[in-house]
């Protein structure tokens, strides 16, 4: 006997990462942990991110965009450019849609966009201390791979069919 094979409908979602926000919540992130450094006077100097570290912070956005389409890339259907490695473009947001299940959850794709806003902040912040806080590096590469994960898992997640309900059915 012949078994009809069925493919799930998809649909795409598109999700976005705004850089200038990522950009603020790094200066953050960086600012707070130089501030609370004990004992290290030029702590706050060295390892909070400034105006004048966009270039650099420009190169680790492009990795994690990167990085990101890579994890994802079997449901990936289109994705921003990067921006030029020579330039700093703070408008140039993160643009990434997704062919996902039509039973795709879609109550869940602001959780997606937190995860992802969270796994860009953690990752870049992790690059930026490999040069200016090594003790902090390795907590914060496995908080972005977390998020990545948990990005992964939402968007594999489906929501539970629903029977009708007899109350439903017209007759």
């Amino acid at each position: 006997s012949l078994h009809a094979i069925k493919f799930a409908s998809m649909k795409n979602i598109t999700f976005i990462v705004d850089k200038a926000a990522v950009y603020d919540e790094v200066a953050k992130t960086t600012s707070y942990v130089g501030a609370k450094m004990l004992g290290d006077e030029s702590a706050y100097r060295r390892i909070f991110t400034t105006d004048a570290d966009q270039l650099m912070l420009e190169r680790f956005w492009n990795e994690t965009c990167s990085a990101v389409t890579e994890h994802l890339k079997r449901f990936v259907v289109e994705v921003s450019p990067h921006t030029s490695p020579d330039a700093v473009s703070i408008t140039n947001n993160y643009s990434l849609t997704l062919k996902v299940s039509e039973n795709f959850d879609n109550a869940i794709e602001d959780s997606i966009n937190a995860s992802l806003f969270s796994c860009f902040v953690a990752s870049i912040t992790s690059k930026w201390f490999k040069y200016t806080n090594r003790d902090e590096v390795a907590a914060y590469v496995t908080e972005g791979a977390g998020y990545l994960d948990e990005v992964m898992e939402k968007v594999c997640h489906r929501k539970r069919p629903v029977r009708p309900s007899v109350n439903d059915m017209s007759l």
